[in-house]
């Protein structure tokens, strides 16, 4: 009873109930049968059946009256003494439900033949097919699939500790190649400021190369218009002296230098001329009177109109002087118009050159801060400075609860494991305690509780010798000889002494020691777990609280990093606003200085025009000038010409007058005998000379004009030409000068452009190398940050590099670069294959949900989602779970295999005990069929039926299980005899999950004992035999009468057999049996008095075939009431359930409701 108590009153699963106060109602009727558990309600209907008969107002059941004293089910259970069947009468609710009916009547025999002869004899409860028995299988099938994961599992967390080994690697050329980055970054910046200073140099050189150029280009407009002018002048000049060139001037200059040698010709000829004349005097002299008077007049006339040439060329003369002196006041104030110009344009523009100086200092002053952007500056860095120090101050504060979290989460675990090594301790001594107890207080019929109560000394004898499976089983029916000798055993005797005692056959009082000890220990290994939980509840609290601490750590270390991101994110806009502005008041000042550099080049363009517009007034002026004095030179040359015209014309008359005096002087002379053609010739010789000298004469002002001209203005050719040539040479100093600066632009700018480019090229290199390291150093921190370190929280992402390896510093930085390459390309190898090794096992751990791998490996899964701080579904998170698959191989593994072994061990062995209760029912069911058809009496005195006979069989071997359930009792002995070492193989779980499958069909269909067993009653009638095996065949067999006098001889027999002792009467509720015959009604009571059975009967209508059978009758009516007819002899009792009647009275019964008053051996009616 022990036994059985702790494995369903006191299972483990009910503790927490207990705990809770709950009450052992509440147990039975709820909790229980949710374990699987029936409790069944048999002995409330038989309490409650005695409470009718016994006439017990008190007792228990649905007829109990109100008001009663408390009842107590263990107090009735003592006072009737309800017993095992052999002793007394236990089945009574059989015996109450019999009635002559053909319907349940066999199954109600079957039931009693069952529970009053096998169920007490067969420890055979419902097929043992537990609902957790499926989880148990599916735990062992996951388990096995589990173990064929671990090589990878293992050739995983192997990888796992390569690919730690190549994160660490990875983490160290990572910041190495960082740290190389800041310094290429460095250089870069340098270089940076290199360009910003040559372009700033560049664009100081072209500003400057701009101003240099306009100056030289200023002053060489300057000169080329200075060139131009005095290039005019001269041309004036060249054209003057082509006009007088043109004129001949020369050979007039020559001939009126030659008028004196003309003169001393004249001269000469004249006198060799006035010796002729001499000759010829007379007529000579009236000729030279005649001449004379010809001439004078002539003369006086030419003399008239040479002072008209002479007053025409002196005009002619002196206009060309005022022309000359015209020009000359021209030419001077167009030279002061120009200088006052040149003043004032010189002095706006060094008026516009000052402003541009001051510009230029404005934007060289502009590329400087200002004292208010120095200030908003420095607080930025200050402000950036306060953020790090900050920062660093809050990230040890982090490192702090990281370690304080990790000391939390280590004691968690240690409690974690402290707790689980508590409760396996728990229920080591659990099954101690459970295999002391089987021990101690063996089940009922077994060989063990035979030996126990025998109180024979046979545990130091016959205990050593019997195996230990002897001692549970019932089927051996042990019994004592008439002399036992225990140390003798088939007539053989031992020396035992060498021999163990084994456990199971200790005594009592040692077993009830160890029982007890057994107890305290399990006592002090629950105390240990409640610790333990408590120890845990508490280090889970500070675990909580290190995580809640280190929740706000991180929170406060993430506001100071976003804090420091945030100020440096400011200074750098603040940076970026401050070049803003210098670029904006550079660009302003650049603005001004090129506005006020295209007001000095328009300035020049101005004074360039104004100076070409006073050029083209002067040349207007001079050329109207010019042109007026040609007019009127020219009507003056007319002039001149009509009066040299008139002159002429005068002297061809003078000349034809005088030529035709000389011919009469000729004829004359001819006549007087003179030549006249000689003196005619030397004549025309002297005039010709005097012609000659003459016509020079009058070519005198010109050639004074010439000289006037010569001297004033050809004279300051030199002059012009000096300015020409000094305009040049100044023109062509300045043109090379702006060539030189031109060309030394052009080389430093080329210099400067091929420094940029280089530069350049080497930022652009630089930028290209540090954004591929960049590249490079991001997928190394995606794959750092995918790929955690072995302690769970702690980043290591900007662990810095060990000492030996910052110690290294002759690897180069694409050395560093390539091998970091090489270790990304290794841990993404390493990782896919990790994750692919984690993946696979939950893959396959996901496929067995509810089972206790999977659960275990989802208390890590919960253990690790407390503890990571990376999403679940991450690469990271992944990769995490290889610590908890190793611990799940390492630990938890192989309590799980224990536990499964256990259980297997457990629910294999109660099939296996199952198999042998029930091989035990084949032989106690047949033993019984022997025991009915040898010691049931069913002996009477009915002619119309003979020969009544009882048999059971077992129906084991007709069931579906039974083959298997054999085949696997045979493999679970060879695996028994293994000691259970290590997993069962598979056809044996095969064999188990087979055979648990058709136990959860057999446990569906309600397999009991009556179910596996068959009963079949014989009788024969008028000497043919009639077989009744169901409820059918009792109906189709024969008459009604007949079938029930066959069933009550047999039940008869039974009830007798079931209380073999004559002396106690035994009362039986039989209904109806008005049916039977007269003749058969007397020779039943007759069987009924020989077997000193009383009859309780309910009939609907009065029979008096029956009721003159029995003593103590009962009426009821609707009408009525109840009337009781007692003998006079016995004394009145009152019933309390019943209703007093007014007068007892003998009429038809309506109703069987209710009982009546017993007496011991009278019969009732009812």
């Amino acid at each position: 009873m022990k036994g059985t108590a702790n494995e369903t009153l006191f299972h483990p699963d009910l503790e927490p109930f207990y705990a809770a106060g709950e009450s052992a109602a509440h147990l039975l009727k709820r909790e229980l049968p949710r374990l699987g558990i029936t409790v069944s309600n048999q002995i409330e209907n038989v309490v409650d059946y005695r409470s009718i008969i016994q006439n017990n107002a008190d007792g228990s059941g649905r007829r109990r009256r109100s008001g009663s004293p408390a009842f107590s089910l263990a107090q009735e259970a003592r006072d009737f003494s309800l017993g095992d069947g052999v002793s007394s009468m236990r089945h009574m609710e059989a015996l109450t439900s019999v009635a002559l009916r053909k319907t349940g009547l066999l199954a109600s025999l079957k039931s009693m033949i069952v529970d009053t002869m096998l169920r007490d004899r067969i420890a055979i409860a419902e097929p043992p097919a537990h609902h957790k028995n499926k989880d148990l299988w599916q735990d062992v099938l996951s388990l096995r699939a589990f173990n064929k994961e671990i090589p990878a599992i293992r050739e995983g967390i192997a990888k796992s500790v390569i690919l730690q080994e190549v994160r660490a690697d990875l983490n160290n050329h990572r910041h190495a190649l960082a740290s190389r980055i800041s310094s290429e970054i460095a250089v870069v910046r340098e270089k940076e400021i290199e360009v910003v200073a040559l372009k700033e140099a560049m664009s100081s050189l072209e500003e400057k190369h701009t101003e240099d150029r306009d100056q030289l280009a200023s002053r060489a407009a300057t000169r080329k218009g200075e060139a131009e002018a005095a290039q005019r002048w001269l041309d004036h000049l060249k054209e003057q002296r082509a006009s007088w060139d043109d004129k001949g001037i020369d050979t007039l200059r020559r001939d009126i230098e030659g008028i004196p040698d003309l003169e001393r010709s004249w001269r000469t000829a004249n006198g060799l001329y006035n010796q002729i004349r001499k000759t010829a005097e007379k007529l000579i002299e009236d000729h030279h009177q005649q001449r004379g008077a010809m001439q004078d007049s002539y003369t006086e006339k030419e003399e008239k109109l040479r002072a008209r040439a002479d007053t025409v060329q002196q005009a002619i003369t002196a206009m060309s002087t005022a022309h000359i002196e015209a020009n000359r006041a021209i030419e001077k104030r167009f030279r002061q118009e120009l200088e006052t110009l040149k003043r004032e344009s010189d002095a706006a523009a060094t008026t516009l050159r000052d402003e541009e100086e001051r510009r230029m200092a404005a934007r060289d002053h502009a590329g400087q801060m200002t004292d208010e952007e120095q200030r908003q500056l420095d607080n930025a860095t200050a402000e950036v400075d306060r953020a790090e120090a900050g920062g660093k101050r809050l990230d040890k504060a982090l490192e702090a609860a990281k370690e304080a979290y990790r000391e939390a989460a280590n004691a968690y675990q240690q409690a974690l494991d402290a707790l689980s090594s508590a409760e396996r301790a728990e229920g080591a001594r659990q099954h101690n305690v459970d295999t002391l107890t089987r021990q101690c207080y063996p089940a009922d019929g077994t060989l063990l509780a035979f030996l126990r109560t025998s109180d024979l000394a046979w545990h130091d004898t016959l205990g050593k010798l019997l195996p230990s499976e002897l001692y549970q089983r019932r089927d051996l029916n042990p019994m004592l000889s008439a002399s036992p000798h225990m140390d003798q055993v088939y007539g053989l005797t031992f020396d035992l002494s060498a021999l163990p005692l084994p456990a199971i056959a200790e005594s009592e009082a040692i077993l009830e020691a160890k029982l007890q000890k057994a107890e305290e220990a399990l006592t002090h290994a629950k105390t240990d777990v409640r610790h333990a939980n408590e120890a845990l509840k508490k280090a889970n609290v500070a675990r909580k609280k290190a995580e809640e601490a280190g929740s706000q750590a991180r929170v406060r270390a993430e506001q100071a990093s976003s804090k420091y991101d945030n100020a440096v994110a400011g200074r750098r806009h603040l940076e970026g606003q401050l070049l803003s502005n210098r670029q904006a008041r550079i660009a302003s000042a650049k603005a001004q200085l090129d506005t006020a550099r295209k007001a000095i080049a328009e300035h020049e363009k101005e004074w360039q025009a104004q100076q070409q517009e006073r050029q083209q007034q002067h040349d207007t002026q001079r050329q109207q000038l010019s042109a007026d004095q040609q007019t009127e030179q020219a009507r003056l040359t007319a002039d001149l010409g009509v009066i040299q015209q008139v002159i002429a014309d005068t002297r061809n008359e003078k000349k034809q007058r005088l030529a035709e005096m000389d011919a009469l002087l000729a004829q004359a002379m001819s006549k007087e005998g003179i030549d006249p053609s000689a003196i005619a010739a030397k004549k025309a010789e002297v005039d010709s000379l005097r012609l000659k000298i003459n016509s020079l004469r009058e070519q005198e002002p010109t050639l004074h004009e010439y000289a006037s001209w010569e001297k004033v203005e050809w004279s300051r050719k030199p002059e012009y030409e000096k300015q020409r040539l000094d305009a040049q040479h100044a023109l062509e100093k300045l043109r090379n000068e702006l060539r030189q600066a031109e060309q030394h632009f052009k080389t430093q700018r080329a210099e400067k452009r091929v420094s940029l480019k280089a530069i350049s090229q080497a930022i652009d290199a630089k930028q290209q190398g540090l954004s591929d390291w960049r590249q490079r150093i991001d997928n190394a921190d995606k794959v750092l940050a995918d790929i955690p370190d072995s302690q769970i929280g702690v980043d290591q992402d900007n662990t810095p590099p060990s000492q030996d390896f910052d110690s290294e510093t002759t690897r180069s930085t694409e050395q560093i670069a390539s091998e970091l390459s090489r270790l990304l390309t290794s841990a993404n190898s390493q990782r896919q294959e990790v994750m692919k090794a984690v993946q696979g096992c939950q893959k396959r751990l996901s496929q067995h949900p509810g089972t206790h791998i999977h659960n275990a490996w989802q208390a890590l899964l919960d253990q690790r989602r407390a503890k990571s701080t990376h999403e679940e579904l991450s690469s990271a998170f992944t990769i995490e779970q290889v610590d908890d698959l190793e611990t799940l191989i390492e630990h938890h593994l192989p309590d799980i295999s224990g536990a499964l072994i256990e259980g297997v061990k457990a629910s294999g062995g109660t099939l296996y005990t199952y198999h042998e209760n029930l091989q035990e029912m084949n032989n106690i069911v047949s033993q019984v069929s022997r025991t009915l058809e040898k010691n049931l009496n069913t002996q009477h005195t009915f002619t119309v039926i003979s020969d009544i006979s009882v048999r059971v069989q077992s129906k084991i071997q007709s069931f579906g299980f039974w083959k298997d359930l054999s085949s696997f009792a045979q493999s679970w002995r060879e695996w028994a005899s293994n000691g259970y070492h290590g997993m069962p193989s598979d056809g044996l779980m095969q064999q188990i999950h087979r055979t648990d499958d058709q136990m959860q069909v057999a446990r569906m269909q309600k397999y009991n004992i009556e179910s596996m067993v068959d009963l079949e009653i014989e009788f024969y009638e008028q000497r043919r035999r009639v077989p009744i095996r169901s409820d059918k065949d009792l109906t189709d067999a024969a008459s009604q009468g007949i079938t029930r006098l066959a069933i009550l001889t047999l039940f008869n027999a039974l009830t007798r057999y079931l209380c073999p002792e004559r002396g106690i009467n035994i009362t039986w509720p039989i209904d109806e049996l008005g049916d039977l015959s007269p003749e058969n009604i007397v020779k039943l009571f007759q069987m009924m008095k020989d077997n000193n059975i009383a009859l309780l009967c309910a009939q609907p209508e009065v029979n008096r075939f029956v009721v003159e059978h029995f003593q103590h009758k009962v009426h009821l009516s609707k009408l009525v009431g109840v009337r009781i007819m007692v003998p006079g002899d016995q004394q009145h009792r009152v019933n309390p359930l019943l209703a007093q009647a007014p007068s007892p009275s003998t009429s038809r019964v309506d109703n069987a409701t209710a009982p009546s008053p017993t007496t011991e051996g009278a019969n009732h009616v009812l």
